[in-house]
């Protein structure tokens, strides 16, 4: 297990990356992978972030895949997917498919059903706490604000559930920690 404390070092994961499949692709699909694709990212080891402002400590389990922050290629040379904004992505994009994290200790499901404005405030947080840049944080924010609609919905749709991708990490104990428990800004904390 990979430790992570918001007000100590940061930590990153063991990550691999996973192939960007072209072989045996028509050409024009080829090139649309080249030109649009983004590495996922697979992690390798238990991950678990403490988050202060929120006393809680998710657990990213091991195998889960994440794309890290969507920017658009045309300003990866200003801000890479896997640069500085990892650690907020991951947690993002743990919190967009499953609209849920899991408390690492108990393996209970908390902040479940918190919507996308939870998950991309605590992004930007993330992102001020890690990096202590607050321009970055927003503005990260604020792109996730006008461009995150369209993966948002899509997760929605595609209803991913924890249980199902992560039967060994999850037990079922029929318990959820209500939402309205985490939803201390990390503003509202000092930072």
């Amino acid at each position: 297990m990979i430790y992570c404390d918001l007000n100590e070092t940061r930590v990153l994961p063991i990550t691999q990356g996973q192939p960007i499949l072209t072989k045996g692709k028509s050409r024009p699909q080829q090139i649309k992978a080249w030109l649009t694709e983004s590495r996922q990212y697979m992690v390798m080891e238990d991950y678990v972030i403490f988050i202060p402002w929120l006393n809680l400590e998710i657990l990213i389990p091991k195998g889960f895949i994440y794309d890290g922050a969507s920017v658009p290629r045309v300003l990866w040379p200003l801000l890479q997917p896997d640069g500085i904004l990892l650690i907020p992505a991951i947690i993002h994009d743990f919190g967009y498919r499953y609209n849920a994290y899991v408390r690492y200790g108990d393996n209970t499901i908390v902040c479940a059903g918190v919507g996308k404005a939870f998950h991309d405030r605590l992004f930007k947080n993330v992102a001020v706490a890690v990096n202590d840049m607050p321009i970055l944080g927003t503005i990260a924010w604020v792109g996730l604000g006008l461009g995150g609609w369209l993966p948002w919905r899509n997760r929605r749709k595609a209803d991913q559930k924890l249980q199902e991708d992560f039967p060994n990490v999850f037990v079922d104990r029929g318990d959820c920690v209500p939402a309205h428990e985490y939803e201390v800004e990390y503003d509202e904390m000092g930072g």
